[in-house]
């Protein structure tokens, strides 16, 4: 993807596309419009898909259909589990992205394959717990450099932990 395309900066809440944005001293668009964005880079946009995997992926299609060529950048806060490692404010780059509550509760404990159907379908194969990642090549792809910061896994969880028997 060329420079020239557009880029769709994605984050669940208002606080964080305003975080985002401060840099260029931008408000962030009302939850769910898709806004044009006045930066350097042209063809760029934003967009508030309020908080939740079903929200992130129904503004991901938002965008994809307004945009096809489009590249999309998802941004946002997240918590830690490893508050040494990266204690909260740490900008990290996401390698491998973990869904832990799909698929099959048993005895046993969780089977990502129980279900017998896959998330998603890559040239590797099945995607049903986890995928790995390629930031510097997603970021190449999008004309974007990588910056030179931490790197680690996300959990994406329809919930959040409020103790630590959740967490663990």
């Amino acid at each position: 993807m060329a420079s020239s395309q557009p880029l769709v900066l994605i984050t669940a809440t208002q606080r964080e596309m305003k975080a985002a944005l401060k840099p260029w001293n931008l408000a962030p668009p009302p939850e769910g419009e898709l806004a044009a964005l006045s930066l350097p880079r042209e063809g760029c946009w934003a967009l508030v898909c309020g908080v939740g995997p079903i929200n992130a992926g129904i503004a991901a299609g938002t965008a994809l259909t307004a945009l096809p060529e489009a590249g999309i950048l998802n941004l946002g806060v997240a918590g830690s589990f490893d508050l040494e490692r990266f204690p909260l404010g740490t900008v990290v780059t996401i390698t491998e992205e973990i869904w832990p509550e799909y698929g099959l509760h048993t005895q046993q404990g969780l089977d990502p394959k129980g279900l017998a159907f896959a998330q998603a379908r890559s040239a590797h194969g099945g995607i049903w717990d986890r995928i790995s990642l390629d930031p510097e090549q997603a970021g190449q792809d999008m004309g974007l450099t990588v910056p030179d910061v931490a790197r680690g896994r996300s959990l994406t969880v329809a919930g959040v932990s409020g103790h630590q028997g959740r967490a663990d």
